[in-house]
């Protein structure tokens, strides 16, 4: 049974956690228990006790624990669980007192260890306050009814051992960096000097700077002052395994736009890094393409061929067909000159463009590579598509097309009782395509790409329409 995250931590000033937990596939379970207990005290020893605790999962391989209504401690103090053992327990009663170099910022809790019959260990609880180096001297003594039957190594009554504590090292963030940035995508690198949480705030470029208390404690996404510049937020765990390197990564962003990013550190005892670190990263607006050919054996193609022919491509490749255009709709400058094979009588060629996945083209197979396995089961494409000629390669050409843009905001012109008019023009040549949805609570907004798919509502109130234009010149 694993449990994911490894280690469960804490945030400061939270009382609740969450974690998962996963069994093997194989495993026949049925229900599991667990149980948590915070450091030095018992765990369940028994599957009768295990059982009468509260967390139970039943019937699942994967399943989210929380845990919660937890004391808060506030961490002003460094403290550690420490044991004693002794090698045979007393037959009657052996006593052992702790006491310290320093009354002020130190407390041993309990500070007499009482063992017992068939008592060998005990423990105690160390709490240093005041958080400074330190040396700190601890005296163990001997005594009670069985005080004769032990002794230290010393041969005495007492011992004395010496403890360091270390002074608070301040949180800070070494590095923070754009590793890389896609369309809709971003990688960030950050690298502090000690265990910890980045908490990092995602808004638009020029966006208000927040502070270190409105990331950590979520107020961004709530707050009026950074509602038209919120973006997304979050936090990662820094350990010291890690190096204490991160890496940070936000998704669903939009092309072509400028993002800053801040990030904050505060420490497990909840110590901030209130100067932090910011990054500005802007989305590209050019992506990976593939132009492709495929070669039939007859005079030409229907519409409905065309669209048969994408789908199969599409199925075969496991994606989805939309993803796939023919290059004659396309903008005539959108793709290089092809590897045109020569018509011979009887033959028709098809040029088509695969395009990467619209949501996030980087966590996608590149096209590129999906048109080269498709030439591997080009046979199994020829089942679908009767009429393929397979006799040649099928063969990919790399594009990087570039994300069209409004070269200025679409401008409301005219408005009349029954009709708008609007007035834009793109970068490139393409389709403007505009949906006119009812001003209610409830519309269903569509995304831009299904929009530019035709997207079919089943209310009637909404009006969709589409302009085409060659680049650079306004449309109506």
């Amino acid at each position: 049974i694993s449990i994911d995250p490894e280690v469960v931590v804490f945030e400061v000033g939270h009382t609740e956690t969450s974690f998962r937990v996963r069994v093997p596939q194989d495993l026949q379970v049925s229900t599991y228990y667990i149980s948590w207990s915070k450091t030095g005290d018992s765990v369940p020893a028994t599957y009768t006790e295990l059982r009468n605790t509260n967390v139970i999962v039943q019937k699942s391989s994967s399943a989210v624990v929380k845990l919660g209504e937890i004391d808060y401690v506030e961490q002003n103090s460094t403290s550690v669980p420490n044991f004693v053992y002794l090698n045979n327990s007393p037959e009657t009663e052996l006593v052992i007192t702790i006491t310290g170099s320093k009354s002020e910022g130190l407390t041993i809790v309990p500070d007499v260890l009482t063992f017992g019959p068939g008592v060998n260990q005990l423990s105690y609880q160390l709490t240093v306050k005041d958080l400074e180096t330190q040396s700190i001297s601890l005296t163990f003594v001997l005594s009670g009814v069985d005080k004769s039957s032990y002794e230290f190594e010393n041969g005495q009554d007492s011992k004395s051992t010496t403890i360091v504590t270390q002074n608070i090292i301040q949180p800070r963030i070494i590095l923070f960096q754009e590793v890389a940035t896609q369309r809709t995508r971003s990688d960030m690198s950050v690298q502090t000097n000690k265990n910890g949480f980045i908490h990092y705030l995602v808004g638009v470029s020029g966006m208000k700077a927040p502070t270190v208390e409105e990331v950590r404690d979520n107020q961004i996404s709530t707050s009026v002052a950074y509602k038209n510049s919120f973006v997304a937020q979050g936090r990662v765990v820094i350990r010291q395994g890690d190096s204490l390197i991160q890496t940070i990564t936000v998704t669903g962003l939009q092309a072509g736009r400028s993002y800053d990013i801040y990030a904050y550190m505060v420490d497990t005892l909840g110590n901030v890094d209130d100067d932090g670190k910011s990054v500005r990263i802007s989305t590209n607006t050019r992506y990976d393409a593939a132009q492709f050919q495929l070669r039939f054996l007859q005079n030409s193609l229907t519409v409905k061929e065309i669209a048969e022919a994408r789908e199969a491509v599409g199925n075969i490749l496991a994606i989805n067909p939309d993803r796939i255009e023919e290059q004659a709709v396309i903008c005539p400058t959108t793709a290089t000159p092809s590897r045109r094979r020569v018509l011979q009588s009887g033959t028709v060629n098809l040029d088509l463009i695969l395009f990467p996945e619209p949501d996030e083209p980087a966590s996608d197979t590149s096209p590129v590579d999906l048109i080269a396995e498709l030439e591997t089961v080009k046979a199994d494409l020829k089942k679908k598509l009767l009429t393929l000629d397979v006799t040649d390669a099928i063969e990919a050409i790399a594009l990087q097309v570039s994300l069209p843009q409004f070269t200025a905001t679409p401008l409301l012109t005219e408005v009349q009782r029954q009709y708008v008019t609007m007035k834009a023009s793109l970068t490139s040549c393409g389709t403007i395509s505009v949906i006119l949805i009812p001003s209610v609570d409830d519309a269903a907004i569509p995304t831009s790409f299904q929009i530019a798919r035709g997207w079919d509502s089943d209310n009637q109130d909404i009006i969709s329409k589409q302009a085409t234009t060659g680049g650079n010149e306004d449309v109506d």
